[in-house]
């Protein structure tokens, strides 16, 4: 036997309110997991700073400074923030795309979007998609604007923020501090103030580890960008 059409109704009504409850603890396990990241950072900073701080090399006076130790230190802490790097844009698209789900449902119940802008509960800045295509759209305009040379330098930076627009303001934040953590470690290897550890010389060459580091960074940090234009692609044509 069928269930009836209020059967049907009351079930309904009883998804979309577990759904509803269900994003807000999600939001809450969101900033749980910030504080996890958190806990990535510091571990990596403090063991990269540690074999940093002692020209890599392992704590024995006969050893000396090692550029194997300090490369391995480099390429596991990459590793690491590529990975919560990763995490985070998943994190990110999770959420607005349950966030795109929980504002049908406003509309569906005539708390937004309404012909009149005074009946609306939650005002249209709460709509992702809204939200979305307006920050492509300034992003965009900015863009054309912008002209030889700036377009090339300053467009660079516009074009980078109009990528990442779609992303919470909190795994935004989050994301641009461990991509400068990340930059800043590559940085401090190849600037490094150690007069024993030679990672390219014009007469003596190049060193191997200097040359897998960075082939394995750049190798990383593509894959971490790569996973970043597909969830931005994909959250386009959710909200398109």
């Amino acid at each position: 036997m069928s269930p009836s059409t209020e059967q049907c109704m009351e079930l309904k009504d009883e998804l979309i309110k577990n759904f509803h409850e269900q994003f807000a603890q999600n939001q809450n396990h969101h900033q749980k997991l910030f504080f996890q990241i958190l806990s990535v950072i510091v571990t990596v900073t403090v063991g990269y700073s540690y074999v940093y701080t002692m020209g890599g090399k392992l704590p024995n006076p006969d050893l000396k400074p090692s550029i194997f130790l300090l490369s391995l230190a480099l390429i596991i802490s990459t590793i690491v923030l590529g990975l919560s790097l990763v995490l985070l844009s998943n994190m990110a698209y999770g959420f607005r795309r349950d966030q795109f789900v929980n504002n049908r449902i406003r509309e569906k119940a005539n708390l937004i979007h309404n012909s009149n802008s005074k009946d609306d509960i939650f005002p249209k800045s709460y709509d992702p998609a809204w939200s979305f295509i307006r920050k492509n759209k300034a992003y965009k305009k900015r863009l054309k604007k912008l002209k030889f040379p700036l377009r090339y330098t300053y467009g660079i930076w516009v074009w980078i923020l109009m990528r990442l627009s779609w992303m919470p303001n909190f795994h935004n934040s989050l994301f641009f501090m461990l991509s400068l953590i990340q930059i800043l470690l590559l940085i401090s290897y190849v600037c490094n103030p150690f007069d024993d550890i030679i990672l390219f010389d014009l007469g003596l060459g190049i060193n191997w580890a200097f040359i897998v580091t960075i082939c394995t960074w750049l190798i990383l940090t593509g894959l971490v960008l790569r996973s970043q234009s597909v969830f931005y692609r994909k959250l386009k044509e959710l909200y398109s």
